[in-house]
C-alpha cells in the first residue's frame, strides 16, 4: 500500500519526454545493479554456508573426540572399580585387622608380595602412569609396592598436599607438576567401607596424554583442550603450525568425568576456502555486465521510438485549451489506443469493473479484515502532528482499473490514473469543501481512499461532504463517462480510532455493489436498512469449523449444503451469491488452518480457492465447497484414527521393554524383531506419539530399578547393574550420572 498527503499533481505540458527518458535510464541502471546485488547476495550466502559447514565439521569432530576420550576414562574408572573389588587388596586391608595397618606403615608394605595380581588389571595401552591409595593422610598403597618407595616420597606428598581441603567423596581432576614431569591426576573416593576415609589417585603422564589426544583428533587444523568445570586448561593439543587470530570455539561436556572438551579452529581456515569462489563470481559478474550491455542496445533500439511517439501524442493533446481538457486519464488512454489499436478502450475497461469487484471482495475476506496496520506510520504521525482535528472518517472509492489495464506500458497508465485521481477527484473535492476540512489521499489494496478530517466547530460538515460527493459523482458521470462507487465510514474521534474505519467502509462499499445501488453509502445507511443487510453467518461458520475439525464428515457436508441452500433461496444475482458463499469457503479454510496437521491441507485449500474464483455457476460453487468440506473433514477423521493406532504400538513396545528389561541385549532392534516390524518404523511412531526415544525409556526404567535395589533393598552397585541388564559397573555409572547427576555410590550414601 502507498500513502501520500494530497497534492495537486497534473501532467506537465512540456518536458514529458524527460520523464520517459529518466524511466528508461532507471531501467538500464537496474540491469547493471541486479547482477551486482545478486552476486553480492550469493557471496554472502556462500560465506555463511562455508563457515557453518566448518563449524558443523568442528562440532562433529569434537563429539568424536569426546567419545574416544570418554572411552579411555571409562577404562580408567573400570580399572579403579576392579581395584576396589580385588580379593588381595581386601586381604591387605582386612585380614590383619584395621589396627595392624594403622599402627605400622611398614607392616602394610610387607603384604605387597601378596598383591602382584593387581597389576594384571591395568588396561592395555592405558593412559595410567601411576596410582596411589591414601587414607588418614597416609600413603597405604602404591602401584609399585609400598616397600619400593620411601615414606617421604615427594610426589606422594605433593598429591596429598594438593588434595587437602577437597571433598574426597567426589571425583576430582587437576594437573600436577613434579620437577620436570607433568601429570593429570584423577581422584576417586576409597570404596572400602571398613577403612577410614580415603581416596585413590590415578596419575596420567602429560606426554602420554598428548599422544592419546593426537590419536583422537579429526580436524588437523583444530586445537583441542581438556578443561575442568572451572575452565582451567588441564591439557592441550595444538597443530604444528599454530597461527594467531580469531577462532571458532566449540565445547562439549564429558559424560563420565567432570571435564569439558574444547576445540578451536582459526576463522582464516574457513575463509581460505572462499578464494576460488571469489574468482568464479568475478567471471560471472563480468558476463552479466556484458549481457546487460547487449540488452540495453536491444531495448533501446526496439522500444524508444514508440515510447517517444506516445509522449509526443500526450504533449500534443495537452496543447488544447483548458476547457477542452477533461482529464489526463483520457488523454493517455487515447494515446495508448493510437499506438496499440487492438487494446480495449478505457470505457470497456471500466464497464468490466463490476465483474471483478466480487473477486476482490472475496480476496479481502480470505486475507482478513482491513485494519489499522495497512496504513504507513509516517502518514499517521504527520496527521497527528500537523492536522489537529476532532473528527475523522475514511472515504473509499472503487478504482481497480490500474491493475486491469491491458497496455504494454502499465506503469504509464498507472501514473496517469494517479494523476487523474489527484486532480479530478481529490482536488475537486477539496475545492468544494470549506477550509476547516483536510483531506489526505491513500490507497488500500484495490481501493482508492481519503482520510478526511474536520474541525469540531463545523456542525454540518457531514452534510457538506455528502452534497459535495453527489456533485462530484454527477460530474464524473457526465464528463468522464463512468461511475464511481463511494462508501464513507462512521465518524471517529481522534486518529487513533481509525482502526475500524477500513472495515466499515469496505463493508459499506461491498453492500452498495451487491445491491447494484450506485450511490454514496454512509455507515448509517446500513443500520437504517437492516432488512436488506447481509445475514449474520457467524453461527453457521463456528458450527461448520467445529464439525470439520472433529472429523464429522457427514454432518459437515449436510451443513455446507444447508448453508448454500439458504443463499440460493434469496434469489440473488450470481455475483452477490458468490460473495456470500465466500463465507463458507472462509470457514472451511479456517478449520483446516486451526488443525494440528494444517500443512497437509494447504494444497487442497489453495486449489479450492482458485476453483472458487473461476466458478461461473451456483451449482459449481456448491460442488466445490461441499467436496472440499468433505475431503478436509475425512482427512481429519483419518488423522485421529492414526493417532489411536500409534497409541496401540506404544503400549506393545512398553510391554516388550518391561518383560525384557534385565536382558543386556535389549535395544530397538531387539524390540522390532519381537514385534515383527522394522526398527526405523518403530522408532518413528514411538517418537511421534511420546516425543521420547525408545533407548531413553529403556535406560530410565533401568535406572529407576537400580535406585530401588541399592537404596531400599541393600544391593551393591555391581549386583544392581547385573540385575537390571547392564554389562558392567562402568556402563551403569555412565547412564546413572546422565539421568541423576550423581554416581550410584553417591546415591546409595544419600539414602
Amino acid at each position: 500500500m502507498m500513502l501520500s498527503p494530497m497534492k495537486n499533481k497534473r501532467f506537465a505540458k512540456a518536458g514529458g519526454s524527460h520523464r520517459v527518458l529518466f524511466s528508461w535510464l532507471l531501467s538500464y541502471a537496474v540491469i547493471f545493479l541486479f547482477p551486482i546485488a545478486f552476486q553480492f547476495f550469493t557471496y554472502r550466502q556462500a560465506v555463511s554456508t562455508i563457515r557453518s559447514q566448518t563449524i558443523e565439521s568442528q562440532r562433529l569432530s569434537l563429539e568424536k573426540f569426546q567419545s574416544d576420550m570418554d572411552g579411555e576414562l571409562s577404562l580408567i574408572s573400570d580399572f579403579v572399580s576392579r581395584i576396589s573389588l580385588d580379593d588381595n587388596v581386601n586381604y591387605l586391608l582386612n585380614a590383619p585387622g584395621k589396627s595392624v595397618y594403622l599402627e605400622s606403615y611398614a607392616q602394610a608394605s610387607v603384604l605387597h608380595q601378596m598383591n602382584r595380581s593387581l597389576s594384571s588389571y591395568e588396561p592395555h595401552d592405558s593412559l595410567i602412569d601411576d596410582y596411589y591409595i591414601f587414607t588418614n593422610n597416609r600413603l597405604i598403597w602404591h602401584s609399585q609396592g609400598i616397600s619400593e618407595w620411601k615414606q617421604d616420597n615427594s610426589l606422594a606428598c605433593t598429591i596429598w598436599n594438593r588434595c587437602e581441603g577437597l571433598d574426597l567423596t567426589e571425583n576430582h581432576i587437576f594437573s600436577l607438576t613434579d620437577g620436570q614431569e607433568q601429570y593429570l591426576v584423577i581422584t576417586y573416593p576409597l570404596p572400602y567401607a571398613y577403612t577410614p576415609a580415603g581416596y585413590i589417585a590415578v596419575l596420567l603422564d602429560s606426554d602420554t596424554l598428548r599422544g592419546c589426544l593426537k590419536k583422537f583428533t579429526v580436524l588437523d587444523e583444530s586445537r583441542y583442550y581438556i578443561t575442568d568445570n572451572g575452565n582451567e586448561v588441564l591439557a592441550c593439543l595444538s597443530p604444528d603450525s599454530d597461527t594467531e587470530g580469531k577462532s571458532y570455539y566449540c565445547s562439549v561436556n564429558s559424560e563420565v568425568m567432570p571435564l569439558t572438551y574444547v576445540s578451536a579452529v582459526e576463522v582464516s581456515f574457513a575463509d581460505s576456502q572462499l578464494i576460488f569462489l571469489r574468482r568464479t563470481l568475478l567471471v560471472s559478474l563480468t558476463s552479466c555486465i556484458l549481457g546487460g550491455l547487449i540488452l540495453i542496445a536491444f531495448f533501446t533500439r526496439r522500444n524508444y521510438s514508440p515510447v517517444q511517439k506516445l509522449v509526443n501524442t500526450v504533449r500534443e493533446h495537452n496543447t488544447l485549451t483548458e476547457n477542452e481538457i477533461l482529464n489526463e486519464y483520457q488523454i493517455v488512454s487515447g494515446a495508448l489506443q493510437q499506438i496499440y489499436e487492438k487494446n480495449a478502450s478505457i470505457e470497456e475497461v471500466v464497464q468490466r469493473q463490476n465483474k471483478t469487484i466480487y473477486s476482490y471482495y472475496l480476496s479481502l475476506l480470505l486475507k482478513g479484515t482491513l485494519n489499522w496496520s495497512s496504513m504507513e506510520e509516517s502518514l499517521i504521525t504527520e496527521i497527528e502532528r500537523e492536522v489537529l482535528k476532532k473528527n475523522y472518517l475514511l472515504l473509499l472509492t472503487l478504482t481497480d482499473v490500474s491493475e486491469k489495464w491491458p497496455a504494454k506500458h502499465p506503469e504509464l497508465a498507472e501514473s496517469a490514473y494517479s494523476s487523474f485521481y489527484q486532480t479530478q477527484f481529490t482536488q475537486r473535492l477539496t475545492d468544494m469543501l470549506p477550509d476547516g476540512i483536510s483531506i489526505y489521499s491513500t490507497n488500500v489494496y484495490d481501493f482508492n481512499a481519503c482520510i478526511i478530517a474536520a474541525d469540531d466547530v463545523l456542525k454540518d460538515w457531514k452534510e457538506l461532504l455528502n452534497s459535495s460527493l453527489e456533485t462530484l459523482s454527477e460530474y464524473l458521470g457526465t464528463a468522464c463517462e463512468f461511475q464511481y462507487y463511494f462508501a464513507v465510514s462512521g465518524i471517529h474521534e481522534g486518529i487513533a480510532q481509525l482502526n475500524t474505519s477500513y472495515e466499515e467502509a469496505a463493508y459499506a462499499l461491498s453492500y452498495c455493489i451487491m445491491k447494484q445501488d450506485i450511490r454514496i453509502v454512509f455507515q448509517d445507511d446500513l443500520s437504517a436498512e437492516k432488512g436488506d443487510a447481509l445475514p449474520d453467518s457467524s453461527d453457521h461458520e463456528k458450527h461448520l469449523i467445529n464439525l470439520i475439525q472433529t472429523g464429522q464428515t457427514e454432518a459437515a457436508g449436510e451443513l455446507t449444503a444447508q448453508w448454500m441452500d439458504s443463499i440460493a433461496s434469496r434469489n440473488l444475482p450470481f455475483c452477490t451469491a458468490k460473495c456470500l458463499a465466500g463465507s463458507v469457503l472462509s470457514a472451511i479454510i479456517t478449520a483446516a488452518g486451526n488443525m494440528q496437521q494444517h500443512g497437509i491441507f494447504a494444497t487442497d485449500c489453495n486449489q479450492a480457492a482458485d476453483e472458487f474464483l473461476k466458478a461461473n455457476s451456483f451449482g459449481r460453487l456448491e460442488h466445490i465447497l461441499k467436496s472440499t468440506a468433505l475431503m478436509i473433514s475425512q482427512k481429519a477423521a483419518d488423522g485421529a484414527a492414526q493417532s489411536g493406532l500409534n497409541d496401540t504400538w506404544v503400549m506393545r513396545i512398553n510391554e516388550v521393554i518391561d518383560q525384557n528389561l534385565h536382558d543386556e541385549n535389549l535395544n530397538i532392534t531387539y524390540i522390532a524383531d519381537a514385534l515383527g516390524v522394522s526398527s526405523k518404523y518403530l522408532s518413528s511412531i514411538y517418537m511421534k506419539a511420546t516425543n521420547t526415544g525408545i533407548i531413553d525409556v529403556i535406560h530410565e526404567k533401568r535406572i529407576e530399578q537400580v535406585k530401588e535395589l541399592i537404596g531400599r533393598r541393600g544391593y551393591s552397585v555391581s549386583e544392581a547393574a547385573a540385575e537390571v541388564g547392564y554389562s558392567s559397573v562402568a556402563t551403569l555409572n555412565r547412564w546413572f550420572r546422565k539421568y541423576e547427576g550423581i554416581s550410584p555410590g553417591q546415591y546409595r550414601s544419600n539414602c
